[in-house]
């Protein structure tokens, strides 16, 4: 079959998406961080509820560490679970995308604080570990 578009056009629609995905790989990079982040976000909640239900509560430094990641995590997991829905309407090449580009910015200022204090967590807790 002979297409009628032109090589301009072409141009064009390679611009928008230079890694020319296919309608169904673009749904499946949104759609699995969604999942993802849905189980984390679930599983990083219970973890709260766990520790905050406790007789001990946040009584010794090893709980409030756990608790502390466990707060950083549900943030992450959060933007995760938004997945491309707070991306510009008009951002090519991204499916599902509803927001504006003051939503992209506070998702990824979030996402972006979560990602560097998980491991400062990490670390206070192996240093936990190490002295304690």
């Amino acid at each position: 079959m002979i297409s009628n578009i032109s090589s301009a056009e072409m141009r064009i629609n390679y611009d928008l998406d230079p890694f020319h995905r296919t309608e169904a790989q673009k749904i499946v990079i949104a759609t699995i961080p969604k999942i993802t982040g849905g189980i984390s976000f679930l599983s990083s909640a219970v973890m709260i509820y766990m520790i905050l239900q406790s007789e001990i509560k946040l009584g010794t430094p090893f709980r409030r560490l756990i608790f502390a990641m466990c707060i950083v995590d549900l943030l992450q997991s959060g933007v995760a679970l938004l997945s491309t829905l707070p991306s510009p309407v008009d951002t090519p090449g991204i499916w599902g995308a509803y927001g504006n580009e003051m939503t992209c910015s506070i998702t990824g200022f979030i996402f972006f604080y979560a990602s560097n204090a998980a491991p400062l967590y990490m670390c206070s807790l192996c240093f936990h570990y190490l002295c304690f």
